[in-house]
């Protein structure tokens, strides 16, 4: 099975929008937002500052930060997928954003086009995961950075991702393919310090937080219908069996059974 971030200009018009609009929707729930900020509190840089978000898709990472940091300064929202940015695009215009913040179609796993030493922070926010070679990734931002700059990697072990209707077989068959159909890389977390120390970088912070819901299911319901059309649309799941799974979700939800757990991690280096 293949990762469709990977290759997300390439899907049916209707999960592209999906993705579009669940990036959009869980950077504002409370739990994910949550954790979002903690690392948005430790980034402090004025308007001569610019900040290189990896893989931002449609931008809502970088307008949440411009407004919950009041960031005068120059947020560069990049990502492979020209879909993702064009979304992005309008909505920053939409909400008068467009002055701080630029889009660029950038290919992370490849050399960035971007004057070397030019960035004071460079962010990966839910990146590394879909990636066939995180080490390089990060080799390539640190390129990118100003002395003492800083890299934020911020992704989920989704190894461990568990949405659990009580279904036991259907729950193992969805979970399962939406790892396989939709992270290239389920446990990077817990591979990046040893990447960072082979790249020389400088762990001054890190923080874990369980993204954990039960009865309800306001982060994963999201979560679990986006990702689980992605995977029947790509032909790595049968349709029937996604939307069986579906209904046991709402079941669960309804009858305050539900189970949801992802461990998100968060590190913050510096060259």
């Amino acid at each position: 099975m293949s990762d469709v971030f990977l290759n997300i200009d390439e899907q049916p018009k209707d999960s592209v929008s999906m993705i579009s609009e669940r990036l959009e929707d869980r950077s504002f729930k409370g739990q994910f937002s949550d954790f979002t900020k903690e690392y948005f509190e430790l980034l402090d840089y004025d308007e001569n500052s610019r900040i290189l978000e990896l893989g931002g898709g449609t931008g809502v990472i970088g307008r949440n930060f411009i407004e919950y940091r009041n960031f005068k300064g120059k947020y560069v929202v990049s990502d492979l997928s020209k879909e993702l940015l064009n979304f992005g695009e309008k909505k920053a215009k939409e909400l008068e954003l467009d002055n701080h913040l630029e889009f660029k179609q950038i290919d992370a796993m490849s050399e960035i086009i971007l004057d070397q030493g030019s960035c004071d922070a460079i962010i990966m926010h839910t990146l590394v995961s879909h990636v066939p070679n995180p080490a390089v990734v990060i080799e390539n931002a640190k390129k990118l950075l100003k002395r003492n700059g800083k890299i934020i990697i911020f992704d989920a072990d989704y190894e461990t991702l568990l949405m659990a209707s009580g279904n036991k077989e259907l729950d193992e068959i969805v979970n399962t393919a939406i790892k396989k159909g939709c992270v290239a890389q389920p446990k990077v977390m817990r591979l990046i310090p040893k990447i960072a120390n082979s790249l020389k970088l400088k762990l001054i912070k890190y923080k874990s937080n369980l993204l954990f819901e039960a009865g309800s299911a306001e982060f994963f319901y999201g979560m679990g219908k986006t990702l689980s059309n992605a995977v029947v649309k790509s032909n790595q799941l049968d349709k029937k069996i996604a939307d069986e799974w579906l209904k046991e979700i709402e079941k669960a939800m309804s009858e305050n059974t539900f189970f949801g757990m992802c461990p998100y991690i968060t590190y913050i280096y510096e060259i």
